[in-house]
């Protein structure tokens, strides 16, 4: 019985540094997840330096993007069973996109001054 309590010990050790290793994992990827956007949008930049901005505006960030990407769940497991990554991949990269548009200010729409210009109409 001595043996089978070590193995539970060392089954609950390595679930947990299992988990810890993937929260770290998220933690980096997600701090870098908008380096490529940096890089497209700033061709001038070095990679640190889109490194370095993708960090600083992921910054209390990080927890909308992984809720964003707990949203496409759903379509990952349509897709074992009948859609084709294919279709889906591109749904989920638009959606990273906006996110980002999101976090720069550019998809946000300024309706004051939408109000003015008449492109939404004053109630």
């Amino acid at each position: 019985t001595q043996i089978f309590a070590d193995d539970k010990l060392i089954f609950i050790c390595m679930l947990l540094l299992t988990i810890a290793i993937a929260a770290w994992f998220l933690n980096i990827s997600y701090k870098y997840s908008l380096v490529y956007f940096f890089m497209f949008d700033n061709p001038e930049w070095s990679t640190i330096d889109c490194m370095r901005e993708s960090r600083r505006m992921m910054k209390g960030h990080k927890w909308q993007l992984f809720v964003l990407d707990l949203t496409f769940i759903g379509w990952l497991l349509l897709c074992i069973l009948i859609i084709p990554i294919l279709w889906v991949e591109p749904y989920i990269k638009m959606s990273h996109a906006v996110f980002y548009d999101e976090l720069l200010g550019i998809g946000t729409v300024d309706t004051d001054s939408a109000k003015l210009n008449g492109f939404i109409p004053a109630v």
